[in-house]
């Protein structure tokens, strides 16, 4: 990703929208907020239609968090992603540097996210996607996992009515259906097998039948 971002032609034909003459911390403040703000709509979309939830469930198949589970994904959704939200930032001719520091951002913050410790961050979870509100959106229960989509802002979610902070402890995390396969090459089939699937579900838990 830094080595195509340094390819760009700053002359290219859309490489003149992003403000590279901001001082680089602006930059990095703009990158993160509209980044952010895709990889909201865009994690929300990967539950609620259908073809996108059968990529996005690998993610929430483990019935327990821990930080190596923020790199869980079936490759064809991270390729998805990049192409979304990490490619029209490139192309716009973001500093390379600037995309450096999103990118060590959003996997810092992945790691404890999906932390398996005890942490309370008190009003900091009113503007942050901290790692006790994420853990809510891991939970086998529909009505507690669909929300708290944001990455780093969970202000995304205020806004747009999914935040959900709930008083008391999360339950069983991971998925419904107790036929969705745990092993790499099972679950990288598992986005085509039509069977682990419910074809009139519109939650986040569309593998329950």
């Amino acid at each position: 990703m830094l080595l195509l971002a340094d390819q760009i032609d700053p002359d290219a034909p859309f490489a003149g929208i992003w403000p590279r003459n901001w001082p680089v911390p602006a930059q990095a403040l703009l990158l993160i907020i509209s980044a952010d703000f895709m990889r909201y709509w865009l994690h929300r979309l990967s539950h609620t239609a259908p073809v996108l939830w059968r990529l996005h469930a690998v993610h929430h198949s483990t019935d327990r968090l821990y930080w190596l589970n923020t790199s869980r994904f079936h490759p064809i959704e991270k390729i998805f992603h990049f192409t979304l939200d990490s490619l029209p930032f490139i192309l716009m001719g973001v500093n390379p540097h600037v995309i450096g520091f999103w990118f060590v951002l959003y996997s810092v913050n992945g790691f404890f996210q999906h932390s398996n410790i005890q942490l309370r961050f008190g009003l900091l979870s009113g503007i942050f996607s901290t790692a006790e509100l994420h853990r809510w959106h891991h939970s086998q229960n529909p009505a507690e996992s669909n929300s708290n989509y944001a990455n780093v802002f969970i202000i995304w979610d205020r806004l747009f009515g999914t935040y959900s902070r709930p008083t008391s402890e999360v339950g069983t995390l991971g998925l419904l259906n107790p036929e969705y396969p745990m092993g790499f090459i099972q679950q990288m089939k598992a986005p085509f097998v039509d069977d682990l699937y419910s074809h009139n579900a519109s939650s986040q838990q569309k593998i329950n039948d």
